[in-house]
C-alpha cells in the first residue's frame, strides 16, 4: 500500500513540475508578444517581395524591414532603400495581441492610394492608401534638434528600449541628418521611429555604422514635408514611378532571404 501511496504521490510531482514548465513557457511567450509590441503599436513590419531569374529560373526572395503610421489619415512612413526595386510591397500591421492584418502598398491600381518621396538623399518613402486608417499613430515633434545633452530612445527588434543621444548634426543640400551614439545589443532595423522624452518621433533610422554604435536618422521635419505633398495632391493626378523600376539597394540584397511563389501570391490577393 506505502509503495501504491508513493506511486501516486512521484506521479503528482511530475504533473506538477510539468505543469510548472506549462506555464513558464506562457510567460516567456506573453513576454516576447509584450516586448515585441514595445516597439510601438504604430510601428509596422514592411515587407518587400523581390523576384530575379537566376540561371534561367525564377527566383522570389523578401526583405523585412520596419515602418510606422503617422497623422489622422494614417500615413505610412518607411525608408526607400527598404522598398528600392521591389516587385511588390506588404505592410504587417499588429491589430492586438493576437490579431494582425496585411495590406498591400504597391502595387496599387488606385489612384487614391499614393506613395511619394523626393529624392535618395532622404531616403524617406510615404505611402497613403484610400480607406485605411490606424487608431494609434506616432506623433511627430518638427522642432529644430540642437540640444545634445537631450536623451532620445528607441526600440531594438527585441522590444527593448534604448537611451542614445545626438553626437552630430549634418545639414547639407537643405536636408538635416542626425547622427546619434547608440548601444544595441540586437540588430535594428532601417525604418524604425526615434523618439524624444514626450514619445514624439524626432526621425527614422535609415542606416547603422557597422559596429552598430552610431544611427543616422532623416529628421521629422522632411518625413512632414513628404506628407504635405502627399497631402495636397491627394486625389489629383501625380507623377508616380514605379518602386521596382529602381534597381534595389546593396545593403538590402545582402540581407534578402529566400520565399516562395505561394507566399507572393496569397499576399497579392489582398486588397
Amino acid at each position: 500500500m506505502s509503495k501504491k501511496k508513493k506511486s501516486i504521490g512521484n506521479y503528482i510531482g511530475i504533473m506538477n513540475i510539468l505543469m510548472l514548465c506549462v506555464c513558464i513557457l506562457i510567460f516567456c511567450n506573453l513576454s516576447k508578444t509584450f516586448a515585441a509590441n514595445n516597439i510601438s503599436p504604430s510601428t509596422i513590419e514592411v515587407i518587400s517581395y523581390y523576384s530575379f531569374i537566376e540561371n534561367g529560373n525564377k527566383v522570389n526572395y523578401k526583405n523585412i524591414a520596419y515602418g510606422f503610421i503617422v497623422g489622422s489619415d494614417s500615413y505610412i512612413v518607411t525608408s526607400f532603400s527598404n522598398v528600392k526595386g521591389a516587385n511588390s510591397v506588404f505592410a504587417k500591421i499588429r491589430i492586438s495581441n493576437d490579431s494582425i492584418s496585411y495590406l498591400k502598398l504597391y502595387p496599387q491600381d488606385n489612384l487614391f492610394s499614393l506613395y511619394y518621396w523626393q529624392d535618395d538623399q532622404r531616403n524617406i518613402i510615404v505611402f497613403k492608401i484610400k480607406d485605411f486608417t490606424y487608431t494609434s499613430k506616432i506623433s511627430i515633434n518638427t522642432e529644430p534638434l540642437t540640444d545634445k545633452s537631450k536623451v532620445y530612445y528607441y526600440y531594438d527588434s527585441l522590444g527593448n528600449k534604448n537611451e542614445c543621444s545626438i553626437s552630430s548634426i549634418v545639414n547639407l543640400y537643405k536636408i538635416s541628418w542626425l547622427i546619434l551614439n547608440i548601444n544595441s545589443q540586437s540588430k535594428i532595423r532601417n525604418g524604425i521611429p526615434f523618439f524624444d522624452k514626450n514619445d514624439k518621433c524626432i526621425g527614422m533610422l535609415i542606416g547603422t555604422n557597422s559596429e552598430n554604435s552610431i544611427a543616422y536618422i532623416v529628421t521629422s521635419e522632411h518625413i512632414m514635408n513628404i506628407i504635405y505633398q502627399l497631402y495636397t495632391n491627394y486625389g489629383s493626378t501625380i507623377f508616380k514611378p514605379h518602386i521596382n523600376d529602381y534597381l534595389i539597394s546593396p545593403d538590402i540584397f545582402n540581407n534578402l532571404s529566400p520565399c516562395s511563389e505561394d507566399e507572393i501570391e496569397l499576399l497579392l490577393k489582398v486588397k
